[in-house]
Formats: structure tokens, C-alpha cells, sequence
């Protein structure tokens, strides 16, 4: 039965398997790395992206050897993932009927499935959670078996630091029934703290000596955004609601493990619980994350890998396994449900507030199954072909905001400045535009002006002072020799604060470019529609909003695409109106028919290089419905091999940028 059990999970982990485009953004710095270039995400800068040094310093040897990221990845992610779950059934369950309920709770997880591969960290978190929860329930108190709690609790600090917060109170526990049982003096236990720590605190030396911070880039992006308090918990509760809508089985084997746990007033078991609810007041504190679930997927492997060491009756392990297992047949997308191209509906992808099915999203074109089918060893997603591109293109400096595999594929002469800031050491300091309308995760910043040509010349040309000086002092910190002591004095004043009213001030000053007076700007009242994929000689159909996050992707391999909108106001008639293109492949040219009749279009040359090229295109616009034919009147891209799709050109909603 439980071989049965483990091929079934095997097989839905390897149906689900799939890279999201946050893995080539850490993946860019360790294939810059490889090619001699430094650990560097731009290879101007040093900037540390990645919160899971661990996951990729254990992916990059075999990255090495085979010289290829797709297959190498989710082949490691399952292995890794299969370890933990062995782990969880042969050593930490203490029945039979305890692992066969453990794997029918992990094998209704969508959270825990999803996140088996993605090419984040996760599956070496469920490795290293697995044996801390071992070594917690099994062994016995001693001054080894805290030695073994903290090495454990500092490899998985390296591979995502914020999970250090649901080991603690178990280590803190331990350390006090070793001091109070006398198995150890205080100087012993430091010691033997201090050499078992070491991947860790080493670790964050190197981080602040080579990238000049200690924590990684993401983490001023995400959390220093000055969006107040209250709509970041607000988030957080939606969080927690998202779940429930998407994923019942996960948050409901939690609840209960941790009440069994609590339950069995077993102190190392009950400190292992309140790790887990520490942790998860800290992802409602964050505003959770706009992966759904994703934040929940190690909390569930912990909470069953200490649930499955308490001996329950048979009857208690049915009724876990019956109700989780119903819970996730009831999900929009039941896990044991999975298929190649399931998920698919465009309701099941992302909630009204931005929280995503990520592995829904992006695995049409970037899930192992759909990979393999067409003789791929390597996604086929818009962003990789636009990358390519941007290979030889000019200039070499693009402002893209979702740089994971474009930035990959374009290589490391391409500059990639990303407006939400997280690979960027200037742009992840300051608030964010606007504190409404916001997306968890992607908090977009202006980008100050002279920024680029900053970037461009070399020569820190920001006009306002107080972002010059700000930049001034980060310039010299990622750009300036490591062990200049002008470069020290710096590191220690930005990790103080001392650059925090500069910081404040700089805020202050930027502002969202307006729309030049003769552009057309567009309504706020609209609403926004976002297919995830459009079939072969689709009509698009779409109302924007100015004020939508996020933007349309369409996909198609003919040349003619159809974009209805409606305007609420129109002052002029004839003003131009900017729609973005992104162009792929060929240099195809674009023709523009508005509302029948054929309209004057051109190119805004962009300075930022940015990858989606403002096309202006005159109207006549109407108030209310309007039909936009573009036709590409170049050749069609030629799609390789069997793949019935191919993106011609995306198009993004109307806006300014």
C-alpha cells in the first residue's frame, strides 16, 4: 500500500513539474558565476537576488556538469523532494496507517505538489524540515542532539532565512533542558553553537562582504515598500482565504496536526507547534505571497512530519486521511486530478487581488510534460524568445519588470533594470509609486530620472539630490572595489540607517511620468480581462484599465490579432494612443486599422531599451467600443517542430510607461 501510495505521489509530481520565472532570476547570478563574470545578476553590479543561497549552491555543480537548467532543475527538485518524503514515511512515522495517511495529506496538497519542482527552494526546505523533525521526536535530549538541531536550523536559515523562525523554538527549547539537565556548560554550548552555525553566519559574512548587505536584495524590495500596515495584514487575511478557495486540504492538515500536537502535551511536540504557528503569523504579517500556497507548503511538511511520530488511533489516521483527501477533490484543481494541460480556466489562474496559481500560469509552456512533447529541452515562453533577442540587439540596457527568463536568455551583456526593484540595489530602497493599487510581490517604483543614463555612462547623473546621494553611497558599495575602506564606511552606514532621511526624501521625489499632453490618457473605471493562452486564430477581446496591475500576454501564431476596448472619455478624437508591442522573432512590421479604418502608427524610440516598444497610433478613437485590427505584415514566426503555438508579438494594455 505504500509503495501504491508513493508511485501515485511520484506520478503527480512529476504530471505537475514545472520552472516558474522567479528560479531563472536567482539562476542568472550562478550562470554568471560560472561564466566568469562574479556572482552578479547584472554584471555591472553586485547584487545579492536569491533568498536560497543553499538551493543554488547545491543545483549549480550539477548545472556545471550537464550545461543545461530546465531538465537538470526539476529532475534534482523531484529527487530532493522524494528524499523528504521518505524521510517523512520511513523514519518519522511511527505506523503503517500514519505514513499511508501522510502521503494521501501530501498527495491532496496542491500547495505541497506545486512546489515539489518550480525551481525555488522549497523541496531542499521539505529535505532539511523532514530531518529536523526526525532528529527532534526520535532522539534522545542530549548536548549532540541539540548540535545536530542548530546544524540543521542553519542549513535551512541558508536556504530561506525567514523559515529559521519556525525552528526556533524548538532549539530554544532543547538548549534549555540541556542547561538545566547540566549535559553541557555554557561554554561548551556556544562553542559547539558556533562551529554547527557556520554555513550560516559564514555565509552572511560573504553576503555582506562581497554585496555589502547581509540579507539578500528581495528583502528591501518586498518589505521596505511603505505601504502602511493595515492593507499588508488585509492581504495577509486574503492570503489565508486564497488557500482555503484554491487548496482546502493544505490549511486544513495543518490546523489539525498542530491541534493534535498541542493536544498531546508533549513538550518537544508542542514546541514544534509553536513554531509553526509563529511562522505563520509571520506570512499574515508579510501580506503572504502572490504564489498561492507557496508559503504554506513547508509549514504542512513540518506540522505531518511530527504529527506522523504520534501514535494515533487507526481510526483518528482514516479520518485525517478521508477529510484531507475530500478537501482536495473539492479544489478548483484537485491535485489527484492532474493532468497535462489542467488547470486551464482563466478564473483558476489569480484572484482580485493578484494572488496567482503559478504553476497554471506558466505551465503551458514551461511544465516538463509540454516541454518533452514537442522534443524541447528548454521552455518555449514568450519571455525566452524576447531574451534571445535582446541578445544582439541594441542598446543593451532594457527596463523589463519581470526578469527571471528574459534576463536569463538575454544573456549577461544585456543590463536588465526591473522596476519592481528586486535585482535592482537603488530601485529595492525606495517606496513604491503608489501605496493603492498594488500587486503582493511586484511593488513597482519610478524610476528616478537620469537613473538610466546613470547606468549608460557610468557617471551618477540623478537629478534629484537626495536619490544622487543615495545612489552615490550604493554605487560605491555594488560597483566600487571590494576592500576599499571607502566602500566599508559606506556598507556600515547604509546597514545603520544612516541614508534613511536621504532614502525618505528620495521617495518623496519620485513621481509617475504623466502622459505627454497630445497623449490620449485612459479611463480608470474599466475593468481588465487577462487569458492566459489564446488558440490559433483567436479573437482577443479586452477592456483596460489604466490602473490594472499586470499586463496582457497574447499568444498566437497567425498575423492578425483583434483588441476591443471601451473608453469612457475622449477629449480629441484624433489623439494618438500608445500601445505597447512587444515584437519576437522576425522584425515583422505592424499595421494598425482602428475602428475600419487604417490608422498612422509609429515606433516612440525608448532610450530605456525597454523590450515592449511604444507604438503611438492615431484614431479616430471612440467614446465607448472600439476594434483594433493589428496585423503583422512581415513573415509569420515559424513555429519549431510540432508546437501549435508561438508568440508573434504580445501586446500590452494600453498605458504609459
Amino acid at each position: 500500500m505504500i509503495a501504491g501510495l508513493l508511485l501515485l505521489l511520484l506520478s503527480i509530481i512529476i504530471k505537475s513539474a514545472w520552472l516558474g520565472d522567479d528560479f531563472y532570476i536567482g539562476v542568472r547570478s550562478f550562470d554568471n558565476l560560472l561564466n566568469g563574470y562574479g556572482l552578479r545578476w547584472n554584471v555591472l553590479d553586485r547584487v545579492q537576488v536569491f533568498t536560497d543561497p543553499l538551493w543554488y549552491l547545491v543545483l549549480t555543480p550539477f548545472y556545471a556538469i550537464t550545461g543545461e537548467v530546465f531538465i537538470t532543475t526539476i529532475v534534482l527538485s523531484i529527487v530532493t523532494s522524494l528524499a523528504a518524503i521518505g524521510i517523512v514515511v520511513r523514519f518519522a512515522a511511527s505506523t503503517y496507517a500514519a505514513a499511508a495517511a501522510a502521503l494521501l495529506v501530501l498527495v491532496s496538497s496542491k500547495a505541497f505538489v506545486d512546489y515539489t519542482t518550480s525551481g525555488l527552494e522549497n523541496c531542499l526546505s521539505f529535505l532539511l524540515a523532514g530531518l529536523f523533525c526526525v532528529v527532534l521526536g526520535r532522539t534522545p535530549v542530549s548536548r549532540r542532539m541539540l548540535q545536530q538541531l542548530i546544524a540543521l536550523a542553519a542549513l535551512t536559515g541558508l536556504n530561506r532565512l525567514d523559515l529559521m523562525l519556525m525552528l526556533a523554538p524548538a532549539v530554544l527549547w532543547v538548549t534549555w533542558l540541556v542547561l538545566t539537565r547540566r549535559l553541557t556548560t555554557w561554554r561548551a554550548l556556544l562553542r559547539g553553537a558556533f562551529v554547527c552555525s557556520a554555513p550560516l553566519w559564514v555565509w552572511l559574512l560573504f553576503s555582506t562582504i562581497y554585496f555589502g548587505f547581509p540579507l539578500p536584495n528581495t528583502y528591501y524590495a518586498k518589505l521596505h515598500t511603505g505601504i502602511p500596515r493595515g492593507p499588508q495584514m488585509v492581504q495577509g487575511i486574503l492570503y489565508y482565504i486564497n488557500s482555503i478557495n484554491f487548496d482546502p486540504a493544505t490549511l486544513l492538515a495543518i490546523g489539525f496536526a498542530l491541534f493534535a500536537l498541542v493536544l498531546s502535551r508533549e513538550q518537544r511536540f508542542v514546541a514544534g507547534a509553536i513554531g509553526v504557528i509563529l511562522y505563520l503569523l509571520y506570512v499574515f504579517k508579510i501580506g503572504g505571497d502572490f504564489m498561492s500556497g507557496r508559503f504554506f507548503s513547508v509549514p504542512l511538511l513540518f506540522s505531518l512530519a511530527l504529527l506522523v511520530q504520534l501514535r494515533l488511533r487507526l481510526r483518528t489516521w482514516i479520518a485525517v486521511a478521508v477529510l484531507c483527501v475530500t478537501a482536495g477533490l473539492m479544489a478548483p484543481a484537485p491535485t489527484l486530478l492532474y493532468h497535462e494541460n489542467a488547470p486551464v480556466a482563466g478564473e483558476q489562474l489569480k484572484d482580485h487581488r493578484g494572488i496567482a496559481d503559478e504553476r497554471a500560469v506558466y505551465y503551458g509552456s514551461v511544465g516538463l510534460l509540454p516541454v518533452l512533447r514537442h522534443n524541447n529541452s528548454e521552455p518555449w515562453h514568450g519571455w525566452v524568445g524576447a531574451g534571445r533577442e535582446a541578445r544582439g540587439r541594441r542598446p543593451q540596457l532594457v527596463v523589463f519588470g519581470t526578469p527571471g527568463m528574459y534576463a536569463y536568455y538575454a544573456g549577461p551583456k544585456v543590463h536588465v533594470i526591473d522596476f519592481y526593484g528586486l535585482s535592482d540595489p537603488l530601485l529595492s530602497r525606495l517606496p513604491i509609486m503608489s501605496p493603492e493599487g498594488w500587486r503582493v510581490g511586484h511593488y513597482a517604483r519610478a524610476i528616478p530620472d537620469g537613473y538610466i543614463e546613470s547606468i549608460q555612462t557610468g557617471e551618477n547623473l540623478i537629478k534629484d539630490r537626495a536619490t544622487r546621494e543615495v545612489y552615490r553611497a550604493i554605487k560605491i558599495v555594488v560597483q566600487g572595489p571590494i576592500w576599499s575602506w571607502a566602500r566599508f564606511k559606506e556598507i556600515v552606514k547604509l546597514n545603520i540607517g544612516s541614508y534613511g532621511p536621504s532614502i525618505t526624501a528620495a521617495g518623496q521625489s519620485a513621481q509617475v511620468k504623466e502622459p505627454p499632453p497630445d497623449i490620449e490618457t485612459y479611463p480608470r473605471d474599466a475593468s481588465v480581462d487577462q487569458p492566459a493562452a489564446v488558440p490559433l486564430n483567436a479573437t482577443v477581446r479586452a477592456t483596460w484599465d489604466r490602473e490594472s496591475d499586470g499586463f496582457s500576454e497574447f499568444w498566437w501564431t497567425d498575423t492578425e490579432v483583434v483588441i476591443e476596448f471601451a473608453l469612457s472619455r475622449v477629449d480629441d478624437p484624433a489623439k494618438p494612443m500608445i500601445i505597447p508591442v512587444l515584437r519576437y522573432g522576425r522584425d515583422v512590421g505592424l499595421q494598425f486599422i482602428v475602428n475600419g479604418s487604417e490608422a498612422e502608427a509609429h515606433s516612440l524610440p525608448s532610450s530605456s531599451g525597454s523590450a515592449f516598444i511604444p507604438m503611438v497610433v492615431r484614431g479616430p478613437w471612440n467614446q465607448g467600443p472600439n476594434k483594433v485590427i493589428i496585423k503583422g505584415s512581415g513573415e509569420p514566426v515559424k513555429p519549431p517542430s510540432d508546437d501549435p503555438r508561438r508568440l508573434l508579438f504580445a501586446v500590452r494594455r494600453p498605458a504609459w510607461q
